[in-house]
């Protein structure tokens, strides 16, 4: 059974101050799925409506924007702030091709999926590589690993852009709900299939090192100022340096006394001066 014809309105926190939604076409339907849901996960409306100065008013707009999972409505409106076009941008995504993909699948409504935020990642994705100096550090953590993520399931995924967007708008906001602490990440996940495989997913991230655990319980990504060419750099010399150092250490360990005395008499006499100089100190404790 088909709920939504399009998405024709938007609206959350401060992207718009009308009242804008989906279109429905069925509101018994979608009402029974969007009151369960929220009654399931009522938690989530108090994390997202707590900073805001209408709460309930808030709260409202966010359950109309279901199915949009409220963490994603959360991150939406960070987005909205830093591409600098508030409901612009977010209207945008939410009228994007795979958005609609997922409100014309029947299987969507009949699992009760939501819009996760692995959607508005790979919306957000190019916008983030036009700026390596903010998000360089996320894109090519991205670049680097999403083969493997990919390849261990769907749900992996789904978390690890999860946790890339975290980092990435982590990195230009101030608040508490956009840190890529554990219960942030579950947050984005709560009351969909991935949630119970989380902590297996976040277990492989951080034993593969993908993204590891920080001793504060943070799946933070390390950002640097400088840009992505110098940073190559910096590892290409890196690894030159220690290329050098094994070699230095490889031609030391093959040195002997046969090799450094062989046609050489001066260090000849040398060694066989020390040799003894030794004999001779042993000598003289074995009389004492």
């Amino acid at each position: 059974m088909r709920i939504f014809l399009s998405i024709v309105h938007f609206s959350y926190h401060t992207i718009s101050a009308t009242n804008k939604k989906f279109k429905i076409v069925n509101d018994t339907v979608y009402n029974q799925r969007k009151e369960r849901f929220f009654v399931l996960h009522n938690d989530l409306l108090n994390t997202f409506s707590s900073s805001s100065t209408n709460t309930s008013e808030t709260i409202e707009n966010i359950q109309n924007l279901f199915p949009l999972h409220p963490s994603t409505a959360n991150l939406a409106t960070y987005y909205a702030r830093e591409a600098g076009s508030s409901s612009r941008s977010v209207f945008e995504f939410l009228a994007c091709d795979a958005v609609k993909e997922f409100l014309d699948c029947e299987e969507n409504y009949a699992n009760e999926r939501t819009i996760t935020a692995d959607y508005l990642w790979d919306y957000v994705k190019e916008y983030f590589e036009s700026d390596t100096t903010k998000f360089g550090a996320v894109t090519e953590r991205y670049n680097s690993h999403h083969l493997a993520v990919e390849a261990a399931g769907d749900n992996y995924s789904k978390v690890f852009k999860g946790i890339l967007l975290l980092n990435a708008l982590n990195n230009i906001a101030n608040s508490d709900t956009v840190t890529p602490s554990q219960e942030n990440i579950e947050n984005l996940f709560v009351g969909t299939e991935v949630a119970d495989e989380l902590a297996d997913i976040l277990d492989f991230l951080n034993d593969k090192s993908i993204i590891q655990r920080q001793p504060n319980g943070n799946f933070s990504i390390l950002f640097t100022a400088l840009p992505g060419e110098e940073i190559q750099k910096i590892k290409e010399e890196l690894l030159c340096s220690e290329n050098n150092l094994r070699l230095a250490n490889k031609d030391t360990e093959d040195l002997t006394i046969r090799k450094l005395t062989y046609g050489n008499p001066t260090m000849s006499a040398k060694f066989e001066e020390a040799r003894n100089a030794k004999s001779l100190s042993s000598g003289t404790e074995d009389d004492i």
